[in-house]
């Protein structure tokens, strides 16, 4: 027969092991992973890291992005990926690509096309895509800022706006805008311009105001 101290010991034991082994279950739901690293709790919400990620969907034809490293192939019997970190988007002649971040932004892609995204932050600076190359892109952004990168290096800054690129050999650029608040046209050395809306332009060509220059010195006829 067991003295009363030994039976309870055992009884504590054995408690002590089903906490444990609940509480390890629980740590367990608590750590689910989602696409790309980011995490759920409990009850299932998704804690991002900073910021929204952007979905990536194939809505036609194929595309494969690069992380790093990693290189993944995109079909659209893969279904939509979330990404919170930087990656190198290629798509395939007529292929068509949606990137979208929850109720702010979309970008619709027609390829062929190269595109450098920042979900969230990065080289780039911010949320931001640059493009390679493209065949046309319909862009909107409903809240928030999303910086476009052109080929040829000039920026476009759309705060609620929704507007249509067509690409040529060249690196040029068609811009059709269409509707919302006028874009910010960034060239470089601090030269931004308003592009108002029903604005249709070639990118790149000379938008600055010509400047004055002085008449050059001659000398006599002769």
């Amino acid at each position: 027969m067991d003295r009363p101290g030994t039976s309870l010991g055992r009884g504590v034991r054995a408690l002590l092991g089903l906490c444990l082994l609940v509480g390890g279950a629980q740590a367990q739901m608590g750590r689910q992973i989602t696409p790309e690293g980011a995490q759920t709790g409990p009850s299932g919400v998704q804690r991002p890291a900073a910021g929204d990620p952007v979905r990536v969907e194939v809505i036609a034809g194929w595309g494969h992005l690069r992380i790093g490293d990693e290189l993944q192939w995109l079909t659209r019997q893969a279904g939509p990926r979330l990404h919170h970190r930087s990656f190198y988007l290629e798509l395939g002649v007529e292929s068509v690509v949606e990137l979208a971040w929850s109720g702010s932004a979309s970008l619709r892609l027609t390829g062929p096309a190269g595109v450098f995204v920042d979900p969230v932050s990065g080289p780039l600076g911010g949320r931001a895509v640059g493009f390679r190359r493209l065949a046309s892109a319909e862009i909107e952004v409903r809240r928030g800022a999303l910086a476009v990168s052109l080929p040829r290096g000039q920026r476009l800054l759309p705060h609620g706006s929704s507007f249509r690129l067509e690409g040529h050999p060249g690196g040029l650029v068609d811009l059709f805008h269409r509707a919302g608040d006028p874009l910010e046209l960034d060239v470089g050395a601090r030269y931004t311009f308003p592009l108002p809306v029903g604005t249709r332009r070639r990118l790149p060509e000379c938008i600055a105001p010509v400047l004055a220059i002085p008449p050059t010195t001659r000398g006599p006829r002769r």
